[in-house]
C-alpha cells in the first residue's frame, strides 16, 4: 500500500501532510526505517520538483526538517547537514518560516559534533528565540541538551 502512495505523481498537499504525519508516527514508535523511506522518497521527489504541485513545495523544509532529523540520528551527518541547510535555504528565499527553528536546532546540533562550537551556539540562539516567538514548547535550555533531541514536525497548521 505504501509503494502505491510513493508512486503517485500528483501528491497534493493534503496527501504530503498525511504521509508526513505517518512517517513521524512511525520514527516516533521505533520503526525509523519505514520513516526513513517515506521521507527520502518526498524529499527526493520535491527537491527534483517531479512528483509534487508546486504547492507541495511549501512542504520541503518540513520534509528537510523530519528526514534530516533521521539522518542525523542515524549518524549520518553529513547528509543531515546538507538536507537541514537545504530546508532553511527553502525558509529564507521562499519565507515558509514553519521550520525554520527546528532546522536552526538541528544544525546547531551538527555544528557542535563538527566541533564548531561559536556557529552551533549562534544557531541554537537564533532557534531558540524564533521558537520562543513563535510560541512553541521548547524543551531544551543548552546547546549540549539538542544533540539528543528529535525534532519533528507533523505539520498540522497551514503553512503560508
Amino acid at each position: 500500500m505504501l509503494a502505491g502512495l510513493m508512486q503517485k505523481k500528483s501528491e497534493g498537499y493534503e496527501e504530503m501532510k498525511t504521509l508526513n504525519y505517518l512517517a513521524v508516527r512511525y520514527f516516533e514508535l521505533g520503526m525509523w526505517d519505514t520513516a526513513f523511506l517515506i521521507w527520502k522518497e518526498m524529499y527526493d521527489g520535491l527537491q527534483k520538483n517531479l512528483m509534487y504541485d508546486a504547492d507541495c513545495g511549501k512542504m520541503f523544509p518540513v520534509i528537510s526538517c523530519n528526514f534530516g532529523n533521521a539522518l542525523r540520528r542515524m549518524g549520518c551527518t553529513d547528509e543531515a547537514f546538507v538536507c537541514c541547510r537545504q530546508g532553511l535555504q527553502c525558509c529564507f528565499e521562499k519565507e515558509w518560516n514553519y521550520a525554520a527553528p527546528e532546522l536552526l536546532m538541528q544544525l546547531a546540533a551538527l555544528y557542535a559534533a563538527y566541533g564548531e562550537h561559536k556557529i552551533a551556539f549562534s544557531m541554537f540562539f537564533f532557534g531558540k528565540h524564533l521558537m520562543h516567538w513563535g510560541n512553541r514548547a521548547d524543551e531544551c535550555q543548552t546547546l549540549e541538551e539538542i544533540a539528543d533531541k528529535d525534532f519533528l514536525l507533523y505539520c498540522q497548521e497551514e503553512l503560508s
